[in-house]
């Protein structure tokens, strides 16, 4: 179960910047892009690198370090982004369903705070 929760996070923090390089905000492509399935992904129980950022809002920081054993998805979007920012009620929705067992950090890709 561990393996499937970890390749649904690489799985939904990809399939992001796809929609948004598809839709013509990050770049053009040419047709669907093709990932490897299941346990084949490099990143598939692969531990991720620890990192502390600030958050828009407070004055603490957003620390991986604090979701250990926790699934995480980690959500790279920008403002610009129209299916970046159509995925939060999914993921509003993935943390409501399931509590305190998974965490989701979003990381802006914005230049500037305003609008974030």
């Amino acid at each position: 179960m561990r393996a499937v929760a970890e390749w649904l996070a690489v799985l939904v923090a990809v399939s992001g910047a796809i929609a948004c390089e598809s839709s013509g905000a990050g770049g053009a492509r040419s047709g669907p892009a093709k990932f490897p399935t299941g346990d084949e992904h490099a990143l598939v129980g692969v531990a991720a690198p620890a990192f502390s950022l600030p958050v828009q809002s407070g004055a603490d920081n957003a620390d991986l370090s604090a979701a250990a054993g926790k699934v995480v998805i980690v959500d790279f979007w920008a403002t610009w982004c129209g299916p970046c920012k159509e995925s939060f009620p999914f993921y509003q929705g993935l943390a409501d369903q399931h509590g305190g067992d998974l965490v989701v950090i979003g990381v802006s890709e914005d230049d500037e705070p305003e609008g974030i």
